[in-house]
């Protein structure tokens, strides 16, 4: 059957696309549900595992600021940019805490700030029951920030405003599968030159009668070299960083991050003292990894996003004087970049001390890799090896849930030894599981599998209710 496409826009610059406002209608239209539902996938950066890894590095950061500084009383404050649905923030949260608790030394005491451009998420964050210890004793806020357009943060909770040169100590930001959804520049380099491209969006449906997941899982995107531009970059920043990849590139596509660097330029700006960048995205570190890119995929699921180009951050981090740390085993499937735009980048030791453990030596790339091994041998582990899988994920509750099928089958069966491992790793994956509202409770699964293994009612205090325990 023929269908009839219809030109939306033709030959406009890629970063000007309509695609962009149609990815923003997305999330703000899907709130919560965007990831509660399994539309967009958020496991891979939001679970436990990464949590810890990211609060390892924000202690390394914090030991560092307790060494260089006199004041050990002014907050270090922590954004995470485009929370979406917080949950990220409650296992760095809780691994935070406890790494701390471990700590003879006194450290700065810190805010940790969740930000999003969907008023329903920052409400769902202040209204969550598993987030109110936080709220109350200051270590969470949560503030409105669309890294598009915001000059500022205006705090809701503490109703304190952070904008230029407001803060003394560096500021953490955490950008995790954030600098995807923004948008890029495009350009084609061959032979020397580089070259803007354009393009075309068609539809065979009305915009203003379908879903954005709907309409933006039919579009269909041209990308044009427009050749007659006389490529004139305003930006003194990427003009130079054109003119180095055409000198070291021969033929590629190539996606300029240029919101993305207008977007942590803002950010430095808002301390004395300049930032620490973390960001967990799929993308390219290594000048290697840019040669000969095709056209740049744009990947739906119910959104859309893309590769991020590291290698342009790592540069601009570069260009601040700062200090990139890029992890040598990390692929394209998932880079873990810490970018140190600091006064004195050299003497932040702790912080490369904790790159180095939480990364390099093994990170979040690696801890996926074994993931995908461990599934091809699920059903030959033992409950015990069951039960050290979940172990090395932190007790994350989406792993538990994948996991769950075999670990009753395997239980059918054990050992008092057994019997008592299962006990505690259930309880600790209840204790790390943060509540979005999925159609499936990991709670409610950890209550079920203590009653079947025949615990008594007292052990058996999982169940949740109206998102109220029954203890």
């Amino acid at each position: 059957m023929r269908v009839d496409y219809k030109i939306l826009e033709a030959n406009v610059p890629f970063a000007k696309s309509i695609i962009w406002d149609i990815n923003r209608t997305y999330y703000q239209e899907a709130g919560l549900s965007a990831w509660s539902e399994g539309t967009v996938p958020h496991n891979m950066t939001s679970n436990a595992y990464v949590g810890k890894t990211y609060a390892g590095l924000i202690l390394g950061f914090l030991k560092d600021i307790a060494q260089k500084s006199l004041s050990k009383i002014e907050k270090i404050y922590i954004i995470e940019l485009g929370s979406g649905h917080g949950r990220l923030a409650y296992h760095i949260l809780s691994q935070l805490d406890y790494l701390i608790s471990l700590e003879s030394d006194v450290l700065p005491p810190y805010c940790y700030i969740l930000t999003d451009i969907v008023e329903s998420n920052l409400s769902f964050f202040e209204q969550h029951h598993q987030f109110q210890k936080y709220l109350e004793n200051g270590q969470l806020d949560v503030a409105f920030f669309d890294g598009t357009a915001s000059n500022e943060l205006i705090l809701k909770r503490s109703n304190i405003t952070i904008s230029h040169q407001s803060l003394q100590h560096p500021l953490i930001v955490i950008a995790n599968y954030f600098f995807d959804s923004l948008p890029n520049d495009l350009y084609f380099v061959q032979n020397g030159k580089s070259t803007p491209c354009n393009m075309t969006v068609e539809s065979y449906q009305d915009i203003d009668k379908e879903t954005p997941t709907a309409f933006l899982k039919y579009l269909k995107t041209t990308i044009h070299k427009d050749i007659a531009s006389k490529n004139q970059e305003k930006d003194l920043f990427v003009n130079q960083l054109l003119l180095e990849y055409c000198a070291l590139l021969k033929e590629t596509y190539l996606l300029i991050p240029k919101t993305a660097i207008q977007c942590i330029t803002l950010l430095r700006s808002l301390s004395l003292s300049g930032i620490m960048l973390l960001s967990i995205d799929k993308g390219y570190a290594a000048i290697t990894d840019l040669e000969g890119r095709p056209e740049p995929e744009i990947i739906r699921h119910g959104s859309f996003s893309l590769y991020v180009n590291f290698h342009a951050l790592g540069r601009y981090c570069d260009e601040c004087k700062g200090t990139k740390l890029f992890a040598a085993s990390g692929d394209a499937s998932l880079q873990m970049a810490c970018l140190l735009m600091v006064n004195s980048p050299s003497d932040y030791t702790e912080t490369f001390k904790a790159y180095d453990q939480y990364v390099t030596d093994f990170g979040p790339d690696d801890y996926n890799v074994t993931k995908k091994l461990l599934y091809r041998l699920v059903k030959e582990l033992t409950l015990l090896e069951l039960i050290t899988t979940i172990r090395l994920g932190f007790y994350d509750s989406t792993l538990f849930l994948q996991l769950l099928p075999f670990i009753k089958k395997k239980s059918v069966s054990m050992t008092t030894d057994d019997r008592t491992h299962l006990s505690d790793t259930l309880h600790k994956i209840d204790h790390a599981y943060f509540d979005i509202n999925e159609p499936i409770s990991t709670s409610y699964e950890v209550a079920g599998l203590f009653y079947d293994l025949g615990f008594s009612p007292r052990r058996t205090r999982y169940f949740r209710q109206n998102d109220t325990c029954v203890r």
